[in-house]
C-alpha cells in the first residue's frame, strides 16, 4: 500500500513577525488568496492550554469590529501537526516609538487619543486587554477610517465579569506596565488597562517606563 502524501499547507511562510510565550506570528501568503499577504498566528507548543487560548482569541476577535483592532479571517488546523491557528490582517505599520520620534510629541497626543478610543471599545464589550505594552501597539502607514493606531494581541484578554475565568489565571502581563494592584492579587479591570497605557506612553516620551524592576545587589 502506497504511503499517503503529506497535505500541502495553504500558507507559505515568508518571515517571522513576532514571537512570545504563547505563540508565533508569521507573515504568510495564502494560496487561496493569491497576491495577498496575511498574518498567521499559531501556538509555539502543542499544549491544550495554549491551543484553547488561541481558539478563544479568535472567537473574541471575530465578535469585534473596530479600525483600531486587527481583522481576523480564518481558523483551521495545521496540516502537519494538527495544531489550531488562525489568519488575520497583516498590519503594515511602524512602532509607536518610531512614529513619535519622527513626528514629535503632537503625534503622541493624537495616537494616545486613538488608543483610548480603541480601549474604550474593548471595555464597552466587557473585555480587558491585560497586556498593553509598546510591542502590542502598531501605527498603520495607511490609516483605516481615519485611524492609525492598532491594538494587537488579545491572547491574555479577560472579561470584567468576576464570575468568568480569564484566558490565563493569576498575574499576567508585562511587568513594567502592570498596575500595582495586580501584584496584590486584585482582578484586572479597565483601570488596570489605563495604567498600562499610561505607562507605555510615558516610556515613549521619556525613554523608560515609570517604574523599573529593582536590580539585584
Amino acid at each position: 500500500m502506497a504511503a499517503s502524501r503529506p497535505v500541502p499547507d495553504r500558507y507559505r511562510r515568508l518571515r517571522l513577525l513576532g514571537e512570545g510565550g504563547a505563540g508565533q506570528v508569521w507573515l504568510v501568503e495564502d494560496s487561496l488568496r493569491p497576491g495577498v499577504q496575511l498574518a498567521l498566528k499559531e501556538p509555539s507548543e502543542g499544549t491544550a492550554r495554549r491551543s484553547e487560548a488561541l481558539r478563544r482569541e479568535f472567537v473574541l476577535l471575530s465578535r469585534l469590529r473596530h479600525p483600531g483592532l486587527v481583522e481576523p479571517f480564518e481558523f483551521d488546523l495545521g496540516p502537519s501537526d494538527g495544531l489550531p491557528r488562525f489568519s488575520l490582517e497583516h498590519v503594515d505599520g511602524e512602532s509607536l516609538a518610531a512614529v513619535v520620534g519622527r513626528e514629535g510629541p503632537p503625534a503622541c497626543l493624537a495616537l494616545a487619543a486613538e488608543a483610548l478610543r480603541a480601549l474604550d471599545f474593548l471595555h464597552d464589550f466587557g473585555l480587558i486587554h491585560r497586556d498593553l505594552k509598546p510591542a502590542n501597539l502598531l501605527v498603520r502607514r495607511a490609516p483605516r477610517l481615519g485611524c492609525r493606531l492598532v491594538l494587537l494581541d488579545l491572547g491574555l484578554a479577560a472579561t470584567d465579569d468576576p464570575r468568568a475565568a480569564p484566558a490565563e489565571s493569576g498575574i499576567a502581563g508585562t511587568l513594567p506596565y502592570m498596575a500595582p494592584e495586580l501584584f496584590d492579587g486584585a482582578p484586572p479591570t479597565p483601570r488596570s488597562d489605563l495604567y498600562s497605557l499610561g505607562a507605555l506612553f510615558y516610556e515613549i516620551l521619556h525613554g523608560r517606563p515609570p517604574h523599573l524592576p529593582k536590580s539585584e545587589d
